[in-house]
């Protein structure tokens, strides 16, 4: 049991400013099994990506949805370190990681978690939504469903277009709210929601307080 615990990964620190290690070229020595909760490691996690069945099909395609202008990535290895580029259609030369947007990182980052063919037993992810415009959640909540079927997934948010986007399933859902000294914990259900789905979203009906988990 204690192996598993070991194994389990939490992403709660989105550290995506000006000087995160994710930026910077990274150590060739580091695990490139899967992602490090500060994604110190992302460049040989990608590197593994690339080399691993059809996934690069799979992130070239997320990708491309992600930005129309993308064209490729690629993985430099040099002097002992290692970083993702990545290149648009419309430009020669391939882009660093410290030239990239905070949500494109933050996109990659999320990309080599929840493409991973093998990933651990339990994922936990906190606010996926931080850096990413609002057209990109629906692509996110897709990407969440997808993954699920490999492991488990706790997912936290504040966005009611991240909620939107999972109407069809909505018992992947769970409301949390205080009470007194204890949290609570409600799952939705497709069956009693029925009606309300037939007409408003799920984010319809959290932001009327339907749904519960509102402030006020």
């Amino acid at each position: 049991m204690s192996d598993n615990y070991k194994k389990f990964k939490l992403f709660r620190n989105w550290n995506l400013g000006r000087n995160p290690s994710l930026r910077r070229p990274q150590s060739v020595d580091l695990p490139n099994d899967f992602l490090a909760e500060d994604a110190s490691n992302l460049g040989l996690v990608f590197n593994f990506l690339e080399r691993t069945g059809n996934v690069k099909d799979t992130l070239n395609s997320h990708l491309a949805r992600f930005y129309e202008h993308y064209k490729d990535f690629a993985v430099s290895v040099e002097g002992g370190t290692v970083q993702v580029l990545l290149r648009e259609k419309d430009l020669s030369g391939w882009i660093p990681a410290s030239r990239l947007s905070d949500g494109t990182l933050h996109f990659l980052c999320l990309s080599a978690i929840l493409c991973h063919p093998s990933p651990p037993p339990l994922i936990c992810i906190e606010e996926p939504e931080i850096g990413l415009h609002p057209d990109i959640l629906p692509i996110i909540a897709e990407m969440l469903i997808e993954a699920s079927h490999r492991t488990q997934i706790i997912v936290t948010t504040h966005s009611d277009i991240l909620v939107d986007a999972l109407s069809h399933v909505p018992e992947a859902v769970l409301v949390c709210e205080k009470e007194s000294n204890a949290t609570s914990v409600l799952r939705l259900e497709q069956e009693q929601l029925r009606v309300w789905l037939n007409e408003y979203s799920l984010g319809d009906l959290w932001r009327s307080g339907e749904l519960g988990g509102n402030r006020w």
